[in-house]
């Protein structure tokens, strides 16, 4: 998913981080927006899943530049969704949701190997633990009383600049450290980008930008990016606890 990270450092006003003052009653309906669209969007990846698995068997490729299409739409049509006042219209729903759905297919088999050859548990559990951990993040940077979490925005996407390329690199010298770094590291990375993009959002609101939808996109592309980080996390637990298990039977 670090394709579709689109937040920026160059996006802070220098005025937000010396902010020290609560949400005001139009910052908390844009934050509410917000996660409206992003829980439309989960179910939605639910629902991209359910169908690839069930219905519509497709190529990797296809949803693939489908969703990558979602997302320029989306980010392109904002200026003229600000010029007219209106964020929500049906072509940039259909590339939000279409977003959401396309990813459920993308990510549809990986998930299901998880469920039948690992546990049928660890994807529930990573999913709940996302969604406890995504929230308590993501209200910390609400409730703080300093918009300091901006500060980590130069940081986070330096980072993210050098996972990319460990990420490129491990395709063809693999190695397990650089895997495990890669998969903790990429999970902190994607946790910071939480308390980051939060603050973000209620920043650029300030600044005038009311574009919820592109807000709630870079809410769920670090949601699922975390979630599908701890399905890998409690798989390889899962595995080793599966092979204890079988070294016993064995002995």
């Amino acid at each position: 998913m670090e394709m579709f990270n689109f937040s920026g450092a160059s996006a802070v006003p220098s005025r937000s981080l010396l902010d020290f003052t609560p949400l005001s009653a139009p910052q908390k309906r844009h934050i509410t927006k917000i996660y409206a669209a992003l829980t439309v969007n989960v179910l939605l990846t639910a629902l991209g899943v359910y169908v690839h698995l069930n219905w519509l068997r497709v190529p990797t490729v296809l949803p693939l530049i489908l969703s990558v299409g979602c997302v320029l739409g989306l980010n392109f049509s904002s200026q003229k969704a600000h010029a007219e006042s209106k964020m929500l219209t049906r072509d940039r729903a259909l590339m939000f949701g279409g977003f959401g759905f396309l990813n459920g297919m993308l990510i549809a088999n990986y998930l299901h190997a998880v469920h039948f050859y690992v546990g049928p548990r660890v994807v529930p559990a990573a999913f709940f633990a996302s969604v406890a951990v995504f929230s308590c993040l993501s209200a910390a940077a609400l409730l703080a009383k300093q918009r300091s979490y901006l500060y980590l925005g130069a940081i986070l996407s330096s980072v993210l600049g050098y996972f990319m390329l460990a990420s490129f690199v491990n395709i063809f010298w693999k190695t397990q450290l650089l895997t495990d770094i890669l998969l903790w590291g990429g999970l902190f990375m994607y946790l910071g980008f939480v308390v980051y993009d939060t603050q973000l959002a209620v920043a650029q609101f300030d600044r005038g930008n009311r574009d919820y939808l592109v807000h709630a996109l870079q809410f769920y592309v670090n949601f699922v990016s975390v979630f599908l980080r701890l399905v890998a996390i409690l798989s390889d637990r899962q595995e080793e606890s599966n092979r204890r298990k079988r070294d016993g039977r064995d002995h």
